[in-house]
């Protein structure tokens, strides 16, 4: 059984990791998250965490996580827009912070937030020199998509929570 176990986690390791892919390359070129992606990468770190014999977080504090996650993604979101009638944050970026926090937690996703914002800081001055043009409907001069550098900052708060349970 406990084969059966270890085959089925790695098989839902496998599959999130393809969609992480997916999130990141599709945000790269179209500053879109897809929600069938996010429902579905959440979807499967509830499954993990669920059916993980080594119980690392369990569900009812993944759906605190998410909640508040996506709370605060979206107050920042509706601050950005009051203030400064930016869209920093697409709805897309708030919903895979949702479904980043059922494979992390609430401890975690905060180290997600954190990273991720520091990669995409730091990919930011790549964008400029690739040379891509500014949204019309963005007064800003430059935008960079958060979903690879959050998708990058989910796979690494992940395997730090693993490696530290082994």
């Amino acid at each position: 059984m406990a084969l059966l176990d270890t085959a089925l986690l790695i098989f839902l390791l496998a599959i999130s990791g393809a969609i992480l892919l997916a999130l990141c390359i599709i945000d790269l070129r179209r500053y879109q998250l897809p929600d069938t992606l996010n429902a579905a990468f959440g979807g499967l770190g509830l499954a993990f965490h669920l059916l993980s014999p080594y119980g690392f977080l369990p569900p009812a504090s993944l759906g605190i996580a998410a909640l508040l996650s996506a709370g605060l993604f979206l107050g920042l979101r509706w601050l950005f827009w009051k203030y400064r009638h930016v869209e920093a944050l697409g709805l897309g970026d708030v919903k895979f912070i949702a479904a980043a926090s059922f494979w992390v937690g609430l401890n975690g996703i905060f180290w997600v937030i954190a990273l991720g914002a520091l990669s995409t800081i730091c990919a930011a001055p790549l964008y400029r020199l690739r040379g891509r043009p500014p949204s019309k409907r963005s007064t800003v001069s430059l935008r960079v998509p958060f979903g690879p550098g959050l998708t990058v900052a989910t796979a690494g708060v992940f395997t730090h929570m693993i490696a530290r349970s082994i």
